[in-house]
C-alpha cells in the first residue's frame, strides 16, 4: 500500500467518521425532539386533567357551599322561630300572672280587685298558652317545666275561679300564692331557655 492509498483510505475513514458523527448528531436531535414532543403532550394532558379536576372540585365546592348556605338558613330560621315561640310563651305566662295578681290586689286606684273578668281573661289566655305549647313543643328544651306544670297551673287557676264572694281576702291571697308557686317555675324555665338560646 502506497502512501496515496493510505491517505485515500484515511480520508475515507475520516469522511465515514464525520458522516457517522453527523448521523449520530441527527439521531440524537431526532430522539431529543421526540422526547420533547412526548413531554409537551404529557404536559398538555396533565394540564387538561388538572383543569378537569379543578372544574370538578369547583362544582363540588359550589354544591357544598350551596348546601351549607341552605342548612345555615334553615338553622337560622329555626333559631329565630325558637326565640319567637319562647318569647310568645313568656308573654302569655306573664299576662296570666299579671291578671291573677291584679285580681287579688289592684295595681292602681282605678282598678278593682276580685273582678271576675280578670280570671275569665286569665283562663282564656291559659287555654291559648296550652294550645300554643302543644303546637310548638318541638321548640322547647328537654328540661322545659312549662309542659309538665300545665295541669298544676290549671288546677290553681280553677281554684281561683271557684272562689265565692264570701271568701275572705286571706283565702284569696293564699290561693293566689299557691298559683304563683305553680306558675313561677314555668316562667323561670321559659326565661332560662330563652337566655340559653341567645347565649349560644
Amino acid at each position: 500500500m502506497t502512501m496515496e492509498e493510505i491517505r485515500f483510505y484515511g480520508v475515507i475513514v475520516a469522511a465515514i467518521g464525520s458522516l457517522l458523527s453527523f448521523l449520530g448528531v441527527v439521531y440524537v436531535a431526532k430522539v431529543n425532539r421526540q422526547h420533547t414532543l412526548n413531554l409537551q403532550k404529557h404536559s398538555q394532558e396533565n394540564e387538561r386533567h388538572f383543569e378537569d379536576i379543578k372544574h370538578l372540585n369547583a362544582e363540588k365546592l359550589a354544591s357544598l357551599q350551596a348546601e351549607l348556605s341552605a342548612q345555615s338558613h334553615r338553622s337560622q330560621k329555626n333559631y329565630e322561630k325558637k326565640l319567637d315561640v319562647l318569647s310568645g310563651a313568656f308573654d302569655k305566662l306573664g299576662k296570666i300572672q299579671s291578671l291573677v295578681e291584679s285580681y287579688v290586689v289592684p295595681y292602681t286606684v282605678h282598678t278593682q280587685s276580685r273582678d271576675p273578668q280578670k280570671l275569665v281573661e286569665a283562663s282564656r289566655v291559659f287555654e291559648e298558652l296550652r294550645e300554643y305549647h302543644l303546637r310548638n313543643a318541638i321548640f322547647f328544651d328537654k328540661d322545659d317545666k312549662l309542659g309538665s306544670s300545665m295541669s298544676e297551673i290549671m288546677v290553681q287557676l280553677n281554684y281561683l275561679n271557684n272562689l265565692s264572694d264570701s271568701d275572705s281576702m286571706d283565702v284569696v291571697a293564699e290561693r293566689q300564692k299557691a298559683f304563683s308557686q305553680k306558675i313561677n317555675p314555668a316562667i323561670y324555665s321559659v326565661k332560662e331557655q330563652y337566655q340559653r338560646a341567645t347565649a349560644e
